[in-house]
C-alpha cells in the first residue's frame, strides 16, 4: 500500500505506490489511498452521486440545499467552498 523512507533530514516520508503523491504524515495517505479504489461509500440522496470522502458528499450537498457559508466581507457575496471565497477575495478590488 505504501512506502516508508527516511531523507537525509531524518524525517519520515511516505509514498503512494500507486503515482507520486508524498507525504510525512501516514494518515494523510490513508486518506489519499482512497482516491486509487473505486470505494465511493458517500452517496448523495437528492441526485445520487456517490463520493470517497464525507466531507466531498457534504461540499457538493450545498449544491442542492443552497447553503452558502463563506462570504466576503467586502461584497456579500457567498461561496460554497472556502477555496472559491479565497479565489475571490485574492482577485476582487479591495474597496
Amino acid at each position: 500500500m505504501c512506502s516508508l523512507k527516511y531523507q537525509k533530514s531524518g524525517i519520515e516520508t511516505y509514498h503512494c505506490t500507486y503515482c507520486t503523491y508524498t507525504t510525512s504524515y501516514k494518515g494523510n495517505l490513508k486518506t489519499h489511498m482512497v482516491t486509487h479504489v473505486n470505494n465511493r461509500p458517500f452517496v448523495c440522496n437528492v441526485c445520487h452521486k456517490s463520493f470517497n470522502h464525507k466531507v466531498a458528499l457534504k461540499t457538493h450537498f450545498r449544491l442542492h440545499s443552497g447553503e452558502r457559508p463563506y462570504k466576503c466581507d467586502i461584497c456579500g457575496r457567498a461561496f460554497i467552498q472556502r477555496g472559491a471565497l479565497n479565489y475571490h477575495e485574492k482577485d476582487s478590488p479591495k474597496s
